[in-house]
């Protein structure tokens, strides 16, 4: 049997590699996990908060049907599963850390033109783009955590470590 993965994309670390996530001081191991997942919980909590605005937002913009009024719902879902189909290949090329900090300055910029906005419209477009950067939070949080920071399952790491 043949191996699959070509070697030269593989990622190994010398016993006391600095760069090695599990020889990470516990404070940087915390910080990463607390930054990731403040990240993730914010994705998720704005993606949800369009949801308990549709009474207030239909009033505003004078929307009758409520079945419009959750279109918002779905170009979010759009957003994200479009975003997969350019921002993994990306992640690929230039890395992680440039899409993850790439994607989520233009969703924290995108907060303010959907805060501001006059119609449906101009929400449902911001909405579309706004979401398509999160999915690489939301795909690989527990992904990073697990293996990347920790090295390990939380359950099998040693107390203090």
């Amino acid at each position: 049997m043949t191996d699959t993965r070509d070697p030269n994309f593989e990622v190994d670390f010398a016993a006391d590699d600095p760069d090695d996530p599990r020889n990470w001081p516990l404070w940087y191991r915390s910080l990463t996990i607390a930054v990731v997942s403040f990240a993730t919980w914010v994705v998720v909590l704005s993606s949800t908060c369009y949801t308990s605005s549709l009474p207030g937002m239909m009033d505003e913009f004078h929307i009758t049907s409520e079945t419009t009024a959750t279109l918002g719902l779905t170009t979010y879902l759009i957003g994200l599963a479009c975003g997969s189909f350019v921002l993994a290949p990306l992640s690929e090329v230039y890395g992680r850390r440039p899409v993850y900090v790439g994607s989520m300055l233009v969703f924290c910029l995108l907060v303010l033109p959907c805060a501001l906005a006059t119609g449906l419209t101009e929400i449902l477009v911001v909405r579309f783009f706004e979401y398509t950067g999160p999915l690489r939070f939301y795909s690989r949080a527990l992904m990073l955590l697990i293996v990347h920071v920790l090295g390990q399952p939380c359950w099998q790491m040693p107390l203090g470590q």
